[in-house]
């Protein structure tokens, strides 16, 4: 039974209460097949009577219903159940999945797609870091040949391709994000981890451990990163001593993943310099939360290089994007992206299209690093 049969509704981002009960209850008559393959909806007027709500909370409803691509809008002849037959090859098998993986990731992709019984087609972002022209060719292959679906992880470097997505959802194809492009959600479907939500974690976190003064270490603008910051910035100023990115934001020098002796050398001694820094101008404890627990990692290494003790002198919390290991020095605030993906992959490859549109929340694993008794604990 759905939620909404039990009269329990769901927020649903982006709609108001009104219409997300609407999209509710479209959505499931869709699903259960009220209105026919191909048939036409009711009217506007007829759902505003239906449901006693007004124009534009019905609008709302259904411009959901169209980029989810369930239904289609025909101008001058109104709103119609998408035909399954007309939006794709006849029984196509390929799912697309976009991402930065490489290696032995990818071969764990290609094993949940194979295992739903359809084809891969991947597009690694990696390959090109970032290059949204080669990423429209790769959409609008996609919509040439009429894969099934599409498990998006897009360019967040402008300018967007939000216009091929949306031709993608009009030919028929199902489209699930897994990561954000910008800091706002994506308007198709998708299952993404709530970065702002990790971020204020991280900070509550530190903050509960007795910590004064709480840096963020960053590499990057990323729409993830910044959603990071903007948790740690909000917990820091609704429950801290607030949050200065230009005084409490350290910039990680990338010559740490350098092959070069000397840039290598230089980025470390940055490092080195930041958490002195950092753990001098504190009257009390001091924490650090790090984008990447490879960054932590780093951190972690500068401060036992020059006597500072974790978490004694220094509170240390990282995101990451798995569990980090039990013998992993670092409290980690982690979602677990490659369940995300399985999941995204999942309802692509299903008979019938239920479009997903997910905050993931994150998992705090405690590993001794922000508060020395948690060590002996199990990660919640």
């Amino acid at each position: 039974m759905s939620d909404s049969a039990n009269g329990v509704q769901k927020a649903v981002p982006g709609l108001g209460r009104r219409s997300a009960e609407v999209l509710s209850a479209l959505r499931n008559d869709l699903l259960e097949g009220v209105f026919p393959e191909g048939g036409a909806l009711p009217t506007e007027r007829e759902l505003c009577e239906r449901f006693d709500a007004s124009r534009p909370t019905i609008r709302r409803a259904t411009a959901r219903l169209v980029e989810d691509g369930l239904i289609v809008v025909r101008q001058g002849a109104g709103m119609f159940v998408r035909s399954t037959s007309a939006a794709g090859a006849p029984g196509s098998k390929t799912i697309s999945v976009m991402a930065i993986y490489e290696g032995e990731l990818l071969l764990t992709v290609q094993k949940m797609v194979l295992a739903k019984g359809h084809l891969l087609c991947a597009y690694s972002q990696g390959s090109s870091y970032w290059d949204p022209k080669q990423e429209r060719l790769f959409l609008q292959r996609v919509k040439e040949e009429r894969h099934k679906g599409i498990v998006a992880f897009c360019s967040p470097v402008g300018p967007t391709n939000e216009d091929a997505l949306r031709e993608l959802v009009g030919a028929g194809v199902r489209v699930v994000h897994i990561e954000h492009y910008s800091t706002d959600l994506p308007a198709q479907p998708y299952i993404v981890c709530d970065y702002r939500r990790a971020g204020y974690a991280a900070a509550v976190e530190l903050m509960i451990a007795g910590c004064e003064d709480v840096a963020y270490v960053a590499m990057a603008h990323s729409p993830y990163e910044e959603l990071l910051e903007r948790g740690l910035t909000e917990a820091l100023g609704e429950h801290g001593h607030g949050y200065d990115p230009r005084k409490n934001r350290f910039d990680f020098p990338a010559g740490r993943f350098s092959e070069d002796p000397k840039t290598l050398a230089q980025a470390r001694s940055k490092i080195e310099a930041f958490v002195k820094s950092a753990v001098r101008k504190s009257d009390g404890r001091t924490g650090i939360f790090c984008r990447t627990l490879g960054l932590a990692l780093a951190v972690h290494e500068a401060a036992g290089r020059h006597g500072i003790k974790v978490p004694r002198d220094l509170a240390l919390i990282a995101f990451d994007f798995e569990e980090p290991p039990r013998d992993c020095p670092v409290d980690t605030v982690y979602v677990d992206r490659m369940a995300s993906l399985e999941r995204a992959i999942d309802a692509v490859a299903a008979t019938t299209w239920s479009p997903l549109r997910e905050l993931v929340p994150p998992t705090l694993a405690r590993r001794g690093s922000v508060r020395a008794s948690s060590r002996r604990r199990s990660p919640k």
